[in-house]
């Protein structure tokens, strides 16, 4: 398993780097396009849509709509990532208080669908516009790595120190322990961060602060992928990736981060800060 893990890993994250930071913009946006197709139709057999034509519809339409947000106004695109923020601040009492307090609407096939094209298309078309003009390419990676860190030092202290169940019903392997210890290692790459690469924009707060919400909204992400899969009475999201399940498995932290930059970007440019 971690054999595979690793084999598939690799590769990945090496075309992710050269996507990000070096590809020109046009190759960025079909990646962006063409992932957000593939964790559509995963988020659509979750959802229930048993027949393969309305799964391939489903997912067409969702990376449509990024495809058509990536060519449009980054302002529109900013009006998207709040809206889609929202959508994840509702769900959190959802989780907190599952299966008590899950709605009828959400549980049900329509909901989850609706729910997931939202999310799936702000998260999409948030990459692209922080790809582009709004942060750059480095800003970008370094929201994936506040990501990977957090989750990192999520599964190593909770793995050592976990005793308290986070949202048992949810996602029983996390605790409140392993999310301390996620955010207290994002803490610390920024610190260490800034110290060797120190921003002329922007006061050392902040960016801690910052990465303390893609944290935070990263873990939300993840357990409402958690709270999906156990909807559906699965273990992963699809078999895509050998050792890693599917797609939707490795980008849900990614898909609420996402609109998270945009804000705190926004926030930023509304403040007179410079990013390139």
């Amino acid at each position: 398993m971690l054999f595979s893990r690793v084999l598939t890993a690799v590769p990945l994250m090496v075309a992710l780097f050269w996507v990000v930071l070096a590809a020109p913009g046009e190759i960025f946006v079909w990646m962006v396009v063409g992932i957000t197709a593939l964790a559509a139709r995963e988020w659509g057999v979750l959802s229930g849509l048993q027949f393969r034509a309305s799964q391939f519809l489903y997912a067409l339409i969702v990376a449509a709509l990024v495809w058509v947000l990536a060519a449009g106004r980054s302002d529109v695109i900013r009006i998207i990532a709040v809206c889609c923020l929202a959508g994840w601040l509702a769900v959190v009492p959802v989780l907190i208080r599952y299966p008590r307090s899950a709605s009828r609407w959400l549980t049900s096939r329509p909901g989850k669908a609706a729910l997931g094209a939202g999310l799936l298309v702000g998260a999409g078309s948030s990459l692209v516009a922080l790809r582009g003009e709004m942060a750059g390419p480095e800003w970008l990676m370094a929201l994936f790595v506040v990501i990977w860190v957090s989750d990192t030092g999520a599964y190593f202290v909770g793995r050592r120190f976990g005793r308290h169940k986070l949202l048992p019903a949810v996602s029983p392997g996390k605790t409140v322990e392993g999310l301390a210890g996620g955010v207290a290692l994002v803490v610390a790459a920024v610190i260490i961060g800034l110290t060797l690469a120190p921003v002329t924009h922007g006061h050392p707060v902040f960016w801690v602060w910052a990465g303390i919400m893609v944290t935070l909204f990263g873990v939300v992400g993840d357990l409402l992928e958690s709270w999906l899969k156990r909807e559906a009475g699965v273990k992963d999201s699809g078999r895509l990736l050998p050792g890693h399940g599917g797609v939707l498995d490795r980008i849900d932290s990614i898909c609420a981060a996402a609109p998270v930059g945009v804000a705190l970007f926004t926030l930023a440019s509304v403040s007179g800060g410079h990013w390139q």
